[in-house]
């Protein structure tokens, strides 16, 4: 700092000095400034530099504390300048930041309006079923829920809601003594976003039957695809590998770019020795 001596003294009207493990304003030059200008050095504090590590002409004068950031220090920063009546550039001003802003930005480096592939974790469901089934059911004896199924189904009433045709739900249930008694159709999409006002369902009671049948459905996937459940707290369930669910214990898949890469699906720890 002392080889600027000559210009930051002389054409400058506030001092700002970092208070940090990497350097301060030296002893010399802030013993001078001191003396030559009052309430000229402003000690900025951006890390725990101990006090009695600060240079002693420092340590005198109330720093502004920048440990939290710029957010919290800056606008501390601004008042102590405004309050000394430190000017302004007159030449720095709104039209100014429009000015470099569209200079700077505006050639080829603002913003574009074009689409982008974002990973996510969320599983797009790429077909929706076409049509969703109400069937009342008679010849219970007790009502297991769910129904002992090989497929998603969704208790309603003395009915179940299921993607399954009546035909294939009779052949599932007739074994068990238990008949369809009546089967109704609606359309999946909209009774996913509109309810069935005709049956007193609201949208979001079909919302939530539409999720519970998708979720199952994507359990029971999960459970065929060799995957091990462990049932978490509010009832939400997990999946995960096993050792040797496949050579390697690895999962090949395009990435962004299409390229083909992988991930290991199968970890180890030596704490709980456990894979």
């Amino acid at each position: 700092m002392e080889n600027h001596e000559s210009w930051c003294i002389p054409n400058s009207t506030k001092l700002r000095s970092f208070l940090s493990f990497s350097g301060q304003v030296s002893k010399a030059l802030a013993k001078r400034v001191g003396k030559d200008r009052e309430d000229f050095v402003i000690p900025l504090k951006i890390d725990d530099l101990a006090s009695d590590e600060t240079t002693i002409e420092l340590t005198r004068l109330n720093s502004i504390d920048f440990r939290g950031g710029w957010v919290g220090g800056h606008p501390k920063l601004l008042e102590k300048l405004e309050k000394d009546g430190v000017p302004k550039d007159p030449y720095f001003n709104a039209a100014a930041v429009a000015t470099w802003w569209q200079d700077n930005l505006y050639s080829g480096q603002a913003v574009i309006a074009r689409s982008e592939p974002q990973a996510c974790i969320w599983f797009p469901i790429r077909s929706f079923p076409q049509r969703i089934f109400l069937h009342s059911l008679l010849g219970e004896k007790k009502k297991p829920d769910p129904l002992p199924l090989s497929y998603p189904s969704h208790r309603f009433g003395a009915g179940v809601f299921s993607f399954q045709t009546p035909r294939e739900l009779i052949q599932a249930l007739e074994p068990m003594g238990i008949t369809v008694a009546e089967s109704r159709s609606l359309d999946a999409e909209r009774f996913y976003f509109e309810g069935e006002p005709e049956m007193s369902i609201a949208r979001n009671e079909s919302t939530r039957i539409m999720h519970a049948l998708l979720r199952e459905g994507f359990e029971r996937r999960c459970l065929a695809a060799g995957l091990r459940s462990y049932d978490l707290a509010g009832a939400a369930r997990c999946f995960w590998f096993s050792e040797g669910f496949r050579e390697g214990n690895k999962v090949e898949f395009p990435d962004l770019l299409k390229k083909k890469t992988y991930r290991r699906m199968v970890g180890k720890s030596k704490l709980f020795a456990v894979a």
